[in-house]
């Protein structure tokens, strides 16, 4: 989790809110992925990279180091939850079953 001050918070929330209506007042589902994208791209590479500076190693890594923290945090807590009540629902793969017994052993 991005952990900021919550006071900064309230500033950038109402930019984020006013945007996230917008998408959800004007697009359907299936271009969200593309707008998403999009988006996030051009603020990474406009707020990442100082505008009179060409992109170079510490910058592209700043960037892809943000970008695996963000899918890291999700994962860790929308999917990974998801998975494991989907698992508790409808039972693992075997395969899995199996790997486990082993790794355990």
């Amino acid at each position: 989790m991005p952990y900021i001050k919550k006071e900064n918070r309230g500033y950038i929330d109402v930019y984020i809110n006013a945007f996230i209506k917008s998408l959800q007042d004007t697009y359907n589902e299936d271009d969200i992925e593309g707008i998403l994208n999009y988006t996030i791209t051009r603020i990474l590479c406009n707020c990442i990279k100082p505008k009179d500076s060409e992109w170079r190693y510490k910058y592209i890594n700043r960037a892809s180091g943000v970008l695996t923290q963000i899918q890291s945090e999700f994962n860790r807590r929308v999917k990974d939850p998801y998975e494991a009540t989907c698992i508790g629902k409808n039972g693992d793969l075997e395969e899995f079953k199996n790997m486990k017994k082993k790794v355990l052993q």
